[in-house]
């Protein structure tokens, strides 16, 4: 691998592009009992232009976030942070707001975030689909001003 990394440093070089050591992240990739077998402390360091990387168990790659096993639980996380970051301004303001603007904003500030690389995490299992069903429910909520435990439908 540090031999491949090497080659594409030097291909880099010499089309005039910069690779950024800092910026690069190593993960294995693999099912949870391929994972559990592998021995952390033998695996021989991985360099990029002379600079060690760590190895990580989550990265991010374009907003994504992946995970050892691929499961998308640190990504549905990510993005129910994002969503309720994004919230809270206009939570303060959705007693003042008429619902066709409180849809505007939410279909330009909430639903983006919730549709953002959505292909990407077509397996998620039944809990993490909940996770992103709440999230949608927030955002109905928030349009219609409904309080937490009002049905959504």
């Amino acid at each position: 691998m540090n031999d491949d990394l090497e080659n594409i440093a030097n291909w880099s070089k010499d089309f005039g592009l910069q690779i950024n050591p800092a910026k690069s992240q190593v993960i294995i990739i693999g099912s949870p009992l391929f994972i559990s077998r592998v021995k952390w402390a033998q695996l021989p360091g991985v360099y990029l232009d002379g600079v060690a990387l760590a190895l990580n168990k989550t990265v991010k790659n374009l907003g994504v976030f992946f995970d050892q096993t691929f499961s998308w639980g640190h990504h549905v996380k990510e993005i129910s942070r994002k969503l309720y970051a994004a919230s809270s301004t206009l939570r303060r303001l959705s007693n003042f707001l008429p619902i066709r603007t409180k849809t505007m904003l939410a279909q330009s500030l909430l639903l983006p975030i919730l549709d953002y690389a959505d292909s990407c995490s077509s397996d998620l299992n039944e809990e993490l689909l909940d996770k992103i069903e709440r999230l949608q429910n927030f955002c109905i909520r928030f349009i219609f001003g409904l309080r937490k435990y009002d049905h959504v439908s």
